[in-house]
């Protein structure tokens, strides 16, 4: 029993990192289900928890029905063993991020729920925090917003107390992103503010890099000046990032920025950032996020009174959302700030009424309602 519990102590950890890995799933996954056949054949319930990280595994490689079958057995079976709190909060993690694969959202709510439940009485903050975060990102996707923010609140407390100013960051984030789905705007620049600070006692480059970009993306609307000095920044702190991929990745980010901060003074300056933007994307093979930069050029080109270039962009942004839809989900792409996946077809729809092209106008406008369908 022992075991079994400290194998779930650093649970979300652990799956937080096998998640951002592309090597060595596939043996993972083998690994765990030989390790919890031999577990089983000598009745130790350390089996289950071998069982739980094989399906995590299984979801890792996409084989999400598969590991939703396991995982919904294993609860069933981790209830009964009576004792097993931890083990039983862990699973219902996995569980729901297969629903959340599968688009139900109010499963996962529900089995998120529990989870937190489970870790709070098993007497683990921090994972019942984790499991609190997650609560929060699909109630918000229910359209829950004010039960959302109260377990995200609850998870940025526990973080807190238990200095875990790295994971209060990773939840201040993701409520950031949340916000904008949501549309609320000062809320996310609040939590953009939060991150910064946080960032900055945690000298982490890259994420402060991210959180520049957004927040000057933020302020562009309301304070030009303020939206350059935060790209710059940006750039400058990208530039100490010592792997070359992510650095491009970053310094790509911080142009689009500074493309954006300029629209409004500097048109011309902005189709170059954006220009410079999009090369890197391309020339690190990150075609996912072009949307973005082409969105920003097409709009410095209608300011330079190039109608043709920025509907050439249009057309390039659109299709980039409809081959990567899987990074459009949520109406968020890219740095998720400018709503590429809809601003795009909105342009384009803008021009086809400008020039009195109606049916063109309609055949944008049912390519945007599959894109939000799919979203």
């Amino acid at each position: 029993g022992r075991s079994l519990r400290m194998a779930g102590s650093t649970w979300t950890e652990a799956n937080g990192r096998n998640g951002n890995s592309h090597g060595g799933l596939s043996a993972g996954g083998s690994d765990q289900r030989l390790a919890a056949e031999r577990y089983a054949e000598a009745g130790d319930p350390v089996a289950l928890a071998a069982r739980s990280y094989a399906a995590g595994a299984r979801l890792a490689q996409n084989d999400v029905v598969q590991a939703r079958r396991e995982l919904s057995a294993l609860m069933t079976e981790a209830d009964a063993a009576h004792g097993y709190l931890s083990l039983a909060g862990q699973v219902r993690w996995e569980l729901a991020r297969g629903l959340m694969f599968d688009d139900d959202w109010t499963g996962a709510a529900r089995v998120l729920a529990e989870a937190e439940s489970l870790f709070g009485r098993a007497g683990e903050s921090v994972n019942q925090a984790m499991a609190g975060a997650n609560l929060a990102d699909a109630l918000i996707t229910l359209g829950r917003p004010d039960e959302a923010w109260n377990a995200h609140i609850r998870a940025f407390e526990t973080f807190a107390a238990a200095s875990r100013i790295d994971l209060l960051d990773a939840a201040v984030g993701q409520a950031a992103t949340y916000a904008l789905r949501s549309g609320k705007t000062e809320t996310a620049r609040a939590l953009v503010d939060i991150g910064e600070s946080l960032e900055r006692q945690m000298s982490n480059d890259q994420l402060l890099a991210d959180t520049l970009v957004r927040k000057s993306l933020l302020d562009t609307p309301i304070d030009a000046a303020a939206a350059v000095r935060s790209a710059g920044e940006a750039a400058s702190v990208a530039m100490r990032i010592p792997d070359a991929a992510l650095r491009a990745r970053h310094l790509a980010d911080a142009d689009l920025a500074m493309a954006a901060a300029l629209l409004g003074s500097d048109a011309r300056r902005a189709r170059d950032f954006a220009s410079r933007a999009l090369d890197l994307y391309v020339a690190n093979r990150m075609t996912a996020l072009v949307a973005e930069p082409y969105l920003v050029r097409a709009r410095a080109s209608l300011r330079l009174g190039d109608a043709a270039s920025a509907e050439r962009d249009l057309d390039s942004g659109m299709a980039a959302v409809e081959q990567h839809p899987a990074s459009v989900a949520g109406a968020v792409l890219g740095t998720g700030v400018l709503d590429a996946a809809h601003a795009l077809y909105e342009e384009e729809i803008r021009l086809d009424l400008d020039r009195g092209d109606v049916p063109s106008a309609f055949a944008h406008s049912e390519r945007l309602r599959g894109v939000a369908a799919g979203s």
